[in-house]
């Protein structure tokens, strides 16, 4: 006797399967993705949804090293493009700190590094590869600590406010902390 399922059953069975996928995700949410390929046009990611992730090769710095299969990575939601998922390292597009990175980060809501090098009046000088960058004293942190202690480490940053042309690039990594808090807090949910 055969053992045979119906195609509504096989259907049923699929569709419970998608059931649990994403089926979209927020500009500049942070996701945890695993890699699943590794190709010359980029690192592909399972994002566990119906769509493939991708991060763009052109995402990531001259010379930076490429995660490998298998490994667990975070990402953040840049767009769609072609029916995929497209995703950002956040810092690791901008460790060359360039205008384009600087104004795509702006543009997209999507984090960047940058090095605080000095208390300066009103708030920090923060440098974004080779752009000076400004962050308030009330945007440094949640609640703000002794100043010198965010001198000379790097964080990421949410970019505010950018004019390539008059050089102003206002930084805000309480944003970002804000924005993660938020994630955590609806994750709990």
């Amino acid at each position: 006797m055969k053992n045979s399922a119906s195609k509504a059953d096989f259907e049923a069975l699929l569709n419970a399967q998608f059931d649990n996928f994403r089926k979209g995700f927020n500009p500049g949410e942070r996701v945890t993705a695993t890699v699943a390929a590794v190709t010359p046009a980029g690192v592909i990611l399972d994002v566990n949804a119906k769509k493939e992730g991708i991060i763009p090769e052109n995402s990531f710095a001259p010379g930076a090293e490429r995660p490998s299969v298998g490994d667990t990575v975070t990402v953040y939601f840049a767009g769609v493009s072609d029916g995929a998922f497209i995703f950002s390292t956040g810092g690791g597009e901008s460790a060359g700190g360039g205008d384009r990175s600087i104004l795509q980060a702006f543009e997209s809501k999507l984090p960047i590094d940058g090095k605080v090098q000095a208390e300066v009046n009103g708030g920090y000088e923060v440098m974004v590869g080779k752009t000076r960058g400004f962050c308030p004293f009330s945007q440094i942190a949640l609640h703000r600590e002794e100043g010198a202690s965010y001198i000379g480490k790097t964080y990421s940053f949410i970019v505010e406010e950018y004019d390539p042309e008059e050089k102003n690039l206002i930084l805000s990594r309480r944003a970002l902390l804000e924005r993660q808090a938020a994630e955590r807090r609806e994750a709990l949910r």
